[in-house]
């Protein structure tokens, strides 16, 4: 048996392969933070247009998802000083380059080059001031509903009507920023809201993989055989 010249082949492969992004925790949070949110911003709206019905049902709806809303940040401030993550909501001068950077990408005046990892700098700028809004929002709701019971903390914040003042200030921030990151989850397509709900990341990758066929030649039977390896 004499081998002949081998003929090689190539084929493509197509390979997934997931990266974990987001876990359980982070999950859990994210979706309970946005239906609190969303809850709270509903039934404010209901306590400043509604009538005397409205407003009552409103309240009690309000301070039942405020609790809610408490707990989540409260859980999530505990989770966020022990990893690392912490260091993410920390600005430095590279975030403020990179989220200038992302700015002018949006704008078409530039293309954005990737520098941070996870989030980019826009994106941590947003995230932490979504943070302190909500933190301003706990605070200031507490001077409201427990204004007899914590008189110094409405003295503190500058007086009743200041305090109600900041706290729908704080609102309307909040909205904006939920209406800037749907749109953004949007365009990102179904891969990032996928993310956020698995924890992974699904990449695909094309594989060009050989294959060697050598031809046998059987002379006595004048027949050819081919051995893939």
């Amino acid at each position: 048996m004499s081998p002949s010249v081998p003929i090689i082949t190539q084929t493509i492969e197509p390979e997934v392969q997931l990266s974990a992004k987001h876990t359980i925790l982070t999950r859990m949070l994210h979706w309970l933070n946005m239906v609190a949110i969303i809850v709270l911003i509903g039934s404010g709206f209901a306590m400043l247009i509604g009538g005397d019905w409205l407003k009552a049902i409103g309240g009690s709806v309000h301070e039942v998802f405020y609790f809610l809303l408490f707990g989540v940040a409260f859980v999530f401030s505990i989770s966020l000083f022990t990893r690392n993550d912490r260091k993410i909501f920390i600005p430095t001068r590279a975030t403020v380059d990179d989220a200038l950077s992302v700015v002018k990408s949006e704008l078409h005046h530039g293309v954005h080059k990737p520098r941070l990892d996870k989030y980019n700098g826009a994106q941590r700028i947003a995230y932490l001031s979504v943070l302190l809004m909500v933190a301003m929002e706990i605070v200031t709701g507490l001077a409201m509903a427990y204004r007899d019971q914590l008189p110094w903390l409405n003295m503190l914040l500058g007086g009743r009507h200041t305090v109600r003042g900041i706290h729908k200030l704080m609102m309307f921030g909040i909205v904006a920023f939920v209406v800037v990151h749907v749109v953004q989850v949007v365009r990102s397509g179904w891969p990032s809201l996928r993310s956020m709900i698995s924890g992974y990341d699904m990449a695909c990758f094309i594989i060009f993989r050989s294959r060697i066929l050598a031809q046998y030649a059987y002379p006595k039977s004048g027949t050819a055989r081919l051995a893939a390896s």
